[in-house]
């Protein structure tokens, strides 16, 4: 498929934005930096991240042994490194220093870290990331099989539906992939019309 060194750019851009956001949010730098400053990197890394599943899935056979591969690599990339952090966020709010930033004791918040449902702190991006590498298998079914366009879309909507009504319920936006699929999505298309 070919590295697009482009994305690299992309990528620390994004990381860029995300930083200089949460500096400014520890009034590090200025304010004006802050207060949802970050959200332009974070869904720019959710379009990359949809552009690159697009870019080294979507136009391969959707056979089991294409999805097996697929989930390992995913899981490689994120399960090991995330799941240790939450643990030892875990350790170290409860043994070693309760003040701690990522102070995480609740067994409710735990479990709902553990098992990609949401995520406290800046860690809230992984469960929206991993949600998506499981909607995507779907997409990636329905592509493969030569889904009209149309279909397509009404899946992609009805990924919408759920954060659309917790929204209303709620009063704000969870950190849910069906709220943030929109910018997933406009990577998948990209990635699907890239030549």
């Amino acid at each position: 498929m070919g590295y697009i060194h482009a994305l690299t750019g992309l990528r620390g851009a994004a990381a860029l934005i995300v930083f200089v956001s949460h500096s400014s949010n520890w009034q590090m730098l200025p304010g004006a930096f802050g207060n949802g400053f970050g959200q332009i990197g974070v869904m720019l890394f959710f379009i990359l991240s949809g552009f690159l599943m697009g870019h080294l899935y979507v136009k391969k056979d959707f056979t089991s042994e294409n999805v097996k591969l697929y989930l390992v690599s995913r899981v490689g990339r994120i399960f090991p490194l995330y799941l240790l952090l939450i643990l030892m966020s875990v350790l170290i709010s409860t043994t070693l220093y309760p003040s701690f930033h990522y102070y995480i004791t609740d067994l409710d918040i735990v479990l709902r870290a553990l098992f990609f449902i949401d995520a406290p702190f800046e860690f809230w991006t992984i469960p929206v990331e991993v949600q998506f590498y499981f909607a995507f298998i779907f997409f990636w079914l329905l592509y493969s099989r030569n889904a009209p366009i149309p279909v397509l879309i009404v899946f992609i909507a009805l990924t919408m539906i759920p954060g659309i009504a917790l929204f209303w319920k709620l009063g704000y936006v969870p950190s849910v992939f069906s709220s943030y699929a929109l910018p997933f999505f406009v990577g998948l298309g990209t990635a699907i019309n890239y030549s």
